[in-house]
């Protein structure tokens, strides 16, 4: 975790320095206190470790990449909004979590298949710029659409899935299925 807030996009790096600052203030040291407020993004190391696996790569290449995805398709924002629907009954907790695991699985998918097309030396941003050369009508009309849904100010389950299925369509790799 010491090298995982350097990764962080801007909205989860603001999230662990508040949180770690928070416990420091509370008389945690600061070691324990970084690693409690990384725990929220430890969450994707499993997956980072699936890539690894299936690509190869070191899993510092791939959480590079996996972060800088989040960033760049604005996974981590959606992430939030998901995170913020209503829990009020059953339905709805159920309909959240199918949600929030279903941008997770994407989230990889999107982290391999970009890692796969790029070669076996390119990683992060640069892996990233290669994959949407190759895709770049995908990629835009994806941007497009997030951007309506982020305009519109409505994140409820009828535009999150919607965003969710076009993000579904950037990826071409059966792991999107899982």
């Amino acid at each position: 975790e010491e090298s995982m807030p350097d990764v962080l996009d801007e909205i989860d790096r603001g999230n662990f320095e508040r949180r770690c600052a928070e416990l420091v203030q509370d008389g945690v040291p600061r070691a324990l206190a970084a690693r409690v407020a990384a725990m929220p993004a430890m969450r994707a190391v499993l997956d980072i470790i699936e890539v690894s696996e299936a690509t190869g790569r070191a899993p510092e290449a791939v959480m590079e990449t996996y972060f800088a995805i989040g960033s760049q398709f604005v996974l981590t924002w959606l992430r939030d909004r998901i995170i913020e629907l209503p829990r009020a009954n059953r339905w709805q907790v159920l309909a959240r979590a199918a949600l929030r695991d279903d941008l997770y699985s994407l989230h990889r998918a999107l982290a391999q298949e970009v890692l796969e097309d790029a070669g076996d030396h390119v990683v992060g941003e640069d892996a990233i710029a290669v994959w949407r050369a190759r895709n770049e009508g995908s990629v835009e009309r994806v941007r497009s659409m997030l951007s309506e849904i982020r305009a519109s100010r409505t994140y409820d389950m009828t535009t999150l899935p919607v965003a969710l299925r076009e993000i579904r369509n950037l990826v071409r790799t059966p792991a999107a299925d899982a």
